[in-house]
């Protein structure tokens, strides 16, 4: 990667660093999906669903990053639309501290987006398993 820019702190090749751009940009997307199925099966019309689901990805776009909380910074850069800036994730020099150790920032993006699609898709089936079909 240093190829491209030579202050680069990653020690990944280019191919390296775009699979794990993609890698992430996919999990956005099932981020996405498991959020909206969720919904879905929260709400009984889907129109509200699409209006929360277009918050949910362009609002943080609109958001100027805080100049005094990382902790604001780090949770937005957490929201599918931030993950798909991916390229700049994985090349940046963020990092996350979590009980002590220093994790940079594509990798908690990784284990964030696992974590809630896992943790929605039970709720999800619980709550479509009620569902009426009208």
């Amino acid at each position: 990667m240093q190829i491209i820019d030579l202050l680069e702190p990653v020690p990944f090749t280019i191919v390296e660093t775009y699979l794990w751009a993609v890698f992430i940009g996919g999990l956005a997307c099932l981020l996405v999906g498991a959020v909206t199925l969720w919904l879905s099966s929260c709400m009984r019309s889907p129109f509200p669903v699409i209006i929360a689901i277009a918050i949910f990805l362009l609002g943080p776009m609109f958001l100027q990053e805080s100049k005094s909380s990382r902790l604001f910074n780090h949770m937005m850069h957490l929201l599918p639309s931030n993950m798909m800036d991916s390229i700049v994730r994985v090349t940046g020099y963020e990092v996350f501290h979590i009980f002590g150790q220093l994790i940079p920032e594509y990798k908690v993006m990784v284990g964030f987006a696992i974590i809630v699609a896992a943790l929605l898709l039970p709720l999800t089936y619980r709550a479509f398993s009620k569902h009426q079909v009208v």
